[in-house]
């Protein structure tokens, strides 16, 4: 098995990376919204003259953040889950429910990438209301933040399951529930 633990260390340490940057992408479109929305309501109802773009563009905004910010809640088990069959389990087989739970993820997310980037390409001759700007813009989040998720759910299956072949193997950071376990 050891094949198998370098495998998984070296996409742990890329997985690594690719969180920090969701982090990273997660702060500044959150104070990018924060201040659209601000200078919106500033022009709104201090200078009595609304500015046409800035909600639309916030609205954009968040759709990119739902898409890079869900893989930090999966990497660290904050999406809403129900954790009653793997508390049940001994750490075996919870290992083994956890692995088979992030390989589901990583097919449906990998199936959302694919077919969000075929909605991103058929946006692509389609502009915003307010802005003069392509829809492929807003509608790449979907791909790109499925990719990212995809990786994210290879990474903690391959972990999982190391678990559950490797008793001695150190845990997976999180479990794919919701609240349970350590931001790792």
């Amino acid at each position: 098995m050891p094949a198998v633990a370098g495998i998984a260390r070296a996409i742990e340490s890329i997985d690594r990376a690719i969180i920090g940057s969701c982090r990273w992408a997660t702060v500044l479109l959150m104070a990018a919204i924060a201040v659209i929305i601000s200078v919106g309501v500033f022009f709104r109802y201090v200078l009595n003259d609304s500015l046409s773009w800035t909600e639309e563009i916030a609205k954009y905004l968040l759709v990119w953040l739902a898409f890079v910010g869900s893989p930090l809640a999966l990497r660290h088990g904050g999406h809403i889950a129900v954790e009653v069959l793997p508390n049940l389990l001994p750490a075996r087989p919870r290992h083994l429910l956890h692995c088979l739970i992030f390989a589901t993820v990583a097919a449906i997310t990998a199936l959302l990438a694919a077919y969000g980037y075929d909605l991103a390409l058929n946006a692509s001759g389609q502009r915003a209301a307010t802005v003069d700007i392509s829809l492929l813009w807003m509608m790449l989040a979907v791909p790109v933040g499925s990719g990212v998720m995809t990786w994210v759910a290879i990474g903690q299956a391959l972990a999982a399951g190391r678990c559950a072949v490797e008793p001695r193997a150190p845990s997976p950071s999180t479990p794919p529930t919701g609240g349970g376990g350590s931001a790792g």
